[in-house]
């Protein structure tokens, strides 16, 4: 997720989320660890979900979401990522919203066979 943590795009993209993939699939931001790093911004999450996918991630681990611990009740449930290892990685969503509208998902999957 985009993550901002302001309320108007938090509700948004919880929303948009929630709408798409239910609350079962589990979320997560990496602002915490890039900053506004503007235009290399879906470079880098690019680079991030391909991590995810890769054999590098042999654990099939996903990174841990940090929040203050509490769940906004009035957004759209989602399911944000506590880490961990999960079953399989086949894709990966990366959405980069972001200023005057330029804004754009970028999904990146694995050649299943």
């Amino acid at each position: 997720m985009h993550g901002t943590g302001t309320i108007k795009n938090d509700a948004m993209e919880a929303k948009a989320v929630s709408a798409l993939c239910g609350s079962e699939v589990s979320v997560g931001s990496t602002k915490r660890f890039t900053g506004h790093t503007l235009g290399a911004a879906g470079a880098i999450e690019a680079g991030l979900c391909w991590l995810l996918l890769s054999e590098l991630n042999h654990d099939k681990r996903l990174p841990v979401n940090k929040n203050n611990g509490e769940n906004d009740a009035t957004l759209n449930k989602i399911k944000l990522s506590k880490g961990g290892a999960v079953k399989d990685i086949n894709m990966c969503l990366s959405n980069s919203f972001a200023f005057g509208g330029s804004n754009i998902s970028l999904v990146i999957g694995k050649s299943i066979e």
